[in-house]
């Protein structure tokens, strides 16, 4: 919030530019294009060298945005 009251910015305009240059991402679940919540469309176990993995597909609502996140449990 300083940063974007000492440019005269919006605070989305300065979470777009910090986020362009790989220095912001609020969390894992956040959309990178519009900061929206991602929702978790599918959720799957894959088995790799005896251990599992969950294998999530995360969507966008409002912009689009599709990824896939792999975790280890």
């Amino acid at each position: 919030r300083e940063t974007a009251r000492a440019f005269g910015l919006s605070l989305y305009e300065v979470r777009r530019i910090l986020s362009a240059a790989g220095a912001y991402r609020p969390g894992p679940y956040t959309c990178p294009r519009c900061f929206s919540r991602l929702r978790v469309v599918e959720r799957t176990a894959k088995v790799t060298n005896g251990k599992y993995s969950v294998v999530e597909r995360l969507y966008c609502p409002n912009c689009g945005y599709e990824e896939i996140k792999e975790g280890a449990r």
